[in-house]
């Protein structure tokens, strides 16, 4: 398997603020910058649903709640991060899933 992609994989930092309800508080990040390989794929979960997913695969163990590209990336804009729905633990692999959309079937 080919790690030939970058991705950058964002861990949340516990908040230093005992008040994380306000308007104004910001999370903070940790940033791991990684080689990955990238597949997209449709993924059908327990309840039949079907979705749109990237799966990416990263060699050895890591820990995300959510990834960027480098190319789009920008520190502290959430539009440019994507929220990680599974992770996976393989034999020295880390598998995390990105669900994009739903996927709709027309029938008839």
């Amino acid at each position: 398997m080919r790690y030939d992609q970058d991705v950058i994989l964002l861990k949340r930092q516990p908040s230093t603020n005992d008040n994380t309800e306000t308007l104004d508080h910001v999370d903070t990040y940790t940033e791991t910058r990684v080689k990955a390989n990238l597949q997209r794929a449709n993924v059908t979960v327990g309840t039949g649903e079907t979705y749109e997913a990237t799966i990416i695969r990263v060699f050895g163990e890591y820990e995300a709640d959510k990834i960027a590209f480098p190319q789009t990336y920008k520190p502290g804009d959430d539009s440019t991060m994507y929220n990680v729905q599974t992770v996976q633990h393989h034999f020295r692999r880390t598998d995390f899933f990105i669900a994009e959309s739903e996927v709709v079937w027309h029938v008839g």
